[in-house]
C-alpha cells in the first residue's frame, strides 16, 4: 500500500510540473497533450460526407485556428477549458494541429498560462509616473495646475490599479492584461516628442501630454478580461469607449468644481476639443489636438498591421489580403 501511494503521489508531482505548450509556438511533428481554452468551433462536413470540427483555442501566446477534429462533439460548449491530445502535421507548409482526443476540462486554478500579459508592464507604470511628473512640473511653470488636478482625478490610485488589468482592444496587440497601459504610455511619449519637436510653449505641451494620458480611459469600462479572452462589455458595445472617455473628463472636472478646486475654462475646453477628435467627432482644430489624433491614429494601423501579421496563417512569405487597411504584408 505503501508503494501504491508513493507512486500516486509521485504521479501528482508530474503532472503538477508539466510545462504548457503554448499553442501558437508548436512545430511540425509535436504531440501536444494539455488543457487550453476553446475559443469557438465549427461543424463541417468534407466532400466524403464525413463530418469534422474547425476548432479554434486560445493560450497566452494567442489565436490557433488551423486545427481539426475529425468528428463532433456535442458535450462541450464555446467559451470553456478542454483537454486535448494532437499531433502537428504538416498542411501545405505550415503546421496544422489535429486533435485525436477532446474533452472538457475545469478552468485553471492558476490563469497564468492562458492570460496574455503586456510584457512591458512594470516599465510601463514607472513610465506613466514619470510623465505624473514631468506634467507637475509643466503646470509649476505655469502656475496653473488645470491639467496636472484633472490627472490626478482620473488617475487616482484606484483607477491606475484597473489601468495595469485592463485591456484597450479586442486584438492581440492590445487585448490583453495591461495593454491599456501600453497604450497609453506609447502615445502619451510620441505626443510630448511630437511637441518638443514642433516649438509647443508649456501650456501646449501640458494640454497635450494630459489629453494623452487621459484619452483611453473610457477603455475601462469598455472593455475587460474573461478568463483570457478580451471582450467588450455591452456598456463599450452600446456606448463606446471615447464616448466613455468624455463622460469620465466630463464628471471629473464637475466633481473638483463642486469641490472648489479652481480650474482654468479654457484649458479644459481645449482638453475636452482634443479628447472629442479622438473620436472623430470633428476636426482637430489646435495644435495638441492635431498631434493627438495624429498619433492615434497611426498608433491604431500600426496594431491593426502587427495583429494581421501575427494572426496570419499563409503558407507563403507573404500574408493575405488586409481588408481593414486593403494591403498584404511581407512576414520576415
Amino acid at each position: 500500500m505503501a508503494e501504491i501511494a508513493e507512486v500516486e503521489v509521485a504521479a501528482k508531482k508530474t503532472m503538477k510540473s508539466k510545462k504548457h505548450q503554448f499553442i501558437k509556438q508548436v512545430k511540425i511533428g509535436d504531440n501536444i497533450d494539455g488543457v487550453y481554452y476553446l475559443a469557438n468551433f465549427f461543424e463541417k462536413t468534407a466532400k466524403n460526407g464525413n463530418k469534422y470540427t474547425d476548432v479554434v483555442l486560445r493560450d497566452r501566446s494567442g489565436v490557433a485556428a488551423n486545427i481539426k477534429f475529425w468528428g463532433t462533439f456535442t458535450s462541450i460548449t464555446k467559451g470553456s477549458y478542454v483537454q486535448i491530445n494532437a499531433t502537428v502535421e504538416e498542411y501545405q507548409g505550415q503546421p496544422q494541429i489535429i486533435v485525436n482526443k477532446i474533452a472538457a476540462a475545469s478552468r485553471p486554478t492558476d490563469l497564468m498560462n492562458y492570460q496574455a500579459v503586456s510584457e512591458t508592464i512594470e516599465e510601463d507604470q514607472r513610465r506613466l509616473a514619470g510623465f505624473t511628473i514631468y506634467l507637475k512640473d509643466l503646470s509649476a511653470g505655469l502656475q496653473d495646475e488645470t491639467c496636472i488636478h484633472i490627472v490626478n482625478e482620473l488617475l487616482n490610485d484606484e483607477t491606475k490599479k484597473l489601468f495595469v488589468e485592463s485591456c484597450a482592444s479586442l486584438r492581440p496587440y492590445y487585448g490583453k492584461v495591461g495593454g491599456l497601459l501600453a497604450r497609453t504610455v506609447k502615445i502619451v511619449k510620441l505626443c510630448a516628442e511630437m511637441g518638443r519637436e514642433y516649438d509647443f510653449d508649456n501650456k501646449e505641451q501640458a494640454i497635450l501630454c494630459t489629453a494623452a494620458m487621459i484619452q483611453g480611459i473610457g477603455c475601462l469600462e469598455a472593455f475587460e478580461v474573461q478568463d483570457c479572452t478580451p471582450v467588450e462589455t455591452k456598456k463599450g458595445i452600446l456606448v463606446g469607449a471615447s464616448q466613455l472617455t468624455l463622460q469620465h473628463f466630463q464628471n471629473a472636472t464637475k466633481k473638483l468644481g463642486v469641490a472648489g478646486v479652481v480650474l482654468n475654462g479654457e484649458v479644459l475646453l481645449r482638453l475636452e476639443h482634443a479628447l472629442t477628435c479622438v473620436n472623430g467627432a470633428v476636426k482637430p482644430m489646435t495644435k495638441e489636438a492635431i498631434i493627438l489624433n495624429e498619433v492615434y491614429r497611426i498608433d491604431r494601423e500600426l496594431a491593426e498591421a502587427f495583429n494581421f501579421i501575427a494572426q496570419d496563417e499563409n503558407g507563403t512569405e507573404f500574408t493575405a489580403f488586409d481588408p481593414v487597411l486593403r494591403r498584404r504584408y511581407l512576414k520576415k
